[in-house]
């Protein structure tokens, strides 16, 4: 077996999300881990050929509702939290930007995070795949390296970023807000996905890679 990615979204897969969290002042009293979420990580990091790493979609920052060092803050309290009890995420992303055309459209404020769709950036938005392909970097490896590729999240979008990449997208029904669940039922391919948990999800890859 070669090696394997195994991709997950934050808000509304690993952790509840009340609507832009970090938004929330008392974010930290409001965190709260999915259960399951632990048990499958640990599950994933049984095989030293899978890499577990974290893209999140972080547009709250362009439309100025939190900044970026409350997200790294975020992300570093969740990691710990997951640490302790021997839930290792290998790498870390972030997307703090959102593109042109949709924030006039939805007439967010111009910000130094609102981009021009041809900036070299826009890619690190889901579903596009730019923010694998630096975890990838990061790790010492080039996304070709792995030979499956799955992304567990509770949008559509986390699912269009497993497929983008060449690999499968799998929706977790648990986080997902009802007209996800609709998005996702327009969906046509086969490695498109959908689980009620997360650990629903993690078991699919566990058995999918053995086949």
């Amino acid at each position: 077996m070669g090696l394997i990615l195994v991709g997950l979204d934050r808000d509304g897969t690993i952790n509840h999300d009340p609507g832009h969290f970090g938004k929330q002042d008392n974010w930290k009293e409001i965190l709260k881990i999915y259960d399951g979420v632990i048990e499958g990580i640990k599950l994933l990091n049984k095989n030293q050929d899978i890499k577990v790493i974290v893209a999140t979609n972080q547009g709250g920052v362009a439309r100025g509702y939190y900044n970026t060092k409350r997200v790294k803050e975020i992300n570093k309290t969740i990691n710990d939290l997951l640490s302790k009890q021997g839930a290792i995420i290998h790498n870390w992303q972030y997307c703090p930007y959102f593109d042109e055309i949709t924030a006039e459209k939805k007439k967010y404020p111009l910000s130094e995070f609102i981009l021009k769709n041809n900036d070299i950036r826009v890619r690190l938005m889901k579903p596009n795949i730019g923010m694998l392909e630096q975890a990838a970097k990061e790790m010492g490896y080039s996304l070709i390296d792995f030979e499956k590729i799955y992304f567990l999240g509770d949008k559509v979008e986390d699912v269009l970023l497993g497929l983008n990449a060449g690999g499968k997208g799998i929706m977790v029904k648990k986080g997902a807000y009802p007209e996800e669940i609709e998005r996702f039922k327009q969906l046509i391919n086969p490695g498109a996905i959908s689980t009620e948990t997360f650990l629903e999800a993690v078991n699919y890859v566990i058995n999918d890679i053995s086949i």
